[in-house]
């Protein structure tokens, strides 16, 4: 719908095979480079979900979870989840993903998120490794403890969505051949395992206290007001 709104306004996106001729006669490389861009963005988006204490209030429900499964990608709060579709959406437009391609490049994605949040002990090899994330690399990124630096909670390791190649050249690739603990060390209790109703409320929760406490940082005088309970 909003592609065919910018469209009637006028306003025609960018194909990337105007950057990259040699793929206008290729449509399965034009479709792996859509995946590689939108995956290099998911990768940031990634990031930000864990640095910014906003986003990572609501990031935090996924990280909650101590047993990982074929559908923790799936346990999100939903203002995260808009967010994200957004972000990979307008990344999607910006390039010239058209809508009847789009659903098949979130196919990908979603299979290959799903199969690297299983409680699985295996990973696709040294050379697939590098190619590919995997169950293990990916639990690296969902343990308790990040055990040594730079890989503590307040950085993280293992962004990478698909291809670990941006872990790889960002500096955040963490490949111990452990099988740590999931979850979050600072939660634990009722809001580990809850419905899907508490589990929405505790997210707007964690929200409103985060931006609370970014309010008083920036103006002292709001946290005289409202003091924390």
């Amino acid at each position: 719908m909003i592609d065919g709104y910018l469209r009637f306004q006028g306003y025609i996106p960018p194909a990337i095979e105007q950057i990259l001729p040699a793929l206008g006669a290729r449509p399965f490389a034009t479709f792996l480079a859509y995946i590689v861009v939108i995956d290099f963005g998911e990768y940031w988006r990634h990031r930000f979900q864990h640095r910014l204490g906003w986003w990572w209030a609501l990031h935090s429900l996924h990280h909650d979870q101590r047993q990982m499964t074929l559908w923790s990608d799936d346990r999100n709060h939903v203002v995260d989840d808009v967010l994200a579709a957004a972000w990979a959406g307008t990344i999607a437009m910006l390039i010239g993903v058209t809508p009847g391609e789009f659903p098949l490049v979130m196919i990908v994605f979603r299979l290959i998120e799903s199969l690297s949040h299983t409680n699985f002990r295996a990973g696709f090899g040294r050379v697939g490794g590098m190619l590919l994330v995997g169950p293990q690399y990916h639990r690296l990124h969902h343990a308790i403890e990040h055990a040594r630096p730079p890989f503590e909670r307040a950085r993280g390791c293992n962004f990478a969505v698909i291809l670990p190649i941006w872990d790889v050249i960002f500096g955040t690739r963490r490949t111990d051949g452990l099988y740590l603990p999931t979850g979050v060390a600072a939660l634990d209790g009722n809001m580990v395992r809850c419905g899907y109703l508490a589990h929405q409320v505790e997210g707007f929760r964690r929200l409103g206290a985060a931006l609370l406490h970014l309010v008083s940082r920036r103006r002292p005088g709001f946290a005289a007001a409202f003091p924390a309970e």
